[in-house]
């Protein structure tokens, strides 16, 4: 039973995902206006807003123009869910639940945002640093310096890339990567970096190989894949790196 309200509250709060990726991504406040369809304007009332259920049960369209609605708000609901179950299912203690469940969200809305539009904006990064920080701060003092670190380093890293290597890369990506640094510490943040040039090396593999020497100067979000190295570290960035070292030592 649990696990099915947490899968229940992780589609709500995959819903409220859905309003900041679309919202963020445009400048629309949080707040105002209310739900509607993007196509025809109409406010949503509370059938429709329904996680999962409500895509399910109109078949991806709108109830008033019948549009498309596109699959993002389906796909991120179930994630969110399934993210929250996942992290109980690996914890079973609520505060370490919490903090996974939290930084999860904020990794997964940078990634949705940056590939609806090559852009993570500032207010994902630092509202995400600033909780890591806070947490700290209250709950654990004693890994702060450590947590500051972390950022110094996660930022400073793609931050030398780009003076290297100018337009490889974006800002944003450097600041994702420092709030990684926060909230896993400077080891786990570099090898969430690796993790995501691997996946990102690997996932656009077909397409280099079609496409040649022109693929290589196309741009390509590589938010997606420092959040998902990032989410990986927080689950297992410890044995991670215990079996790398066991490997060469």
């Amino acid at each position: 039973m649990e696990y099915v309200l947490l899968f229940f509250l992780g589609g709500i709060i995959g819903s409220f995902l859905n309003a900041c990726i679309y919202r963020l991504s445009r400048g629309i406040s949080l707040v105002f206006p209310p739900s509607s369809c993007p196509h025809c304007n109409h406010r949503l009332g509370p059938f429709d807003l329904i996680p999962i259920l409500s895509y399910l049960a109109l078949r991806g369209r709108c109830r008033y123009c019948r549009a498309a609605i596109h699959r993002r708000y389906l796909l991120v609901e179930l994630l969110s869910a399934g993210w929250l179950c996942l992290a109980w299912w690996l914890t079973g203690e609520f505060s370490v639940f919490l903090w996974l469940g939290i930084n999860g969200f904020f990794l997964m809305l940078a990634a949705a945002i940056d590939l609806e539009t090559g852009l993570i904006p500032n207010k994902v990064t630092y509202s995400g640093a600033f909780f890591g920080l806070l947490y700290f701060a209250l709950r654990q003092p004693q890994r702060l310096p450590l947590a500051l670190l972390g950022g110094l380093v996660g930022f400073g890293v793609i931050f030398l890339v780009l003076m290297v290597y100018p337009h490889s890369i974006g800002m944003g990506d450097a600041k994702l990567l420092g709030y990684i640094g926060i909230i896993s510490g400077a080891g786990h943040a570099l090898l969430a970096l690796f993790l995501a040039s691997l996946l990102g090396l690997l996932s656009n593999l077909p397409r280099l190989i079609r496409g040649g020497r022109k693929t290589l100067t196309t741009r390509l979000a590589f938010g997606p894949f420092l959040a998902l190295g990032g989410l990986v570290v927080l689950l297992w960035g410890d044995n991670l790196i215990q079996w790398w070292l066991n490997l060469f030592l």
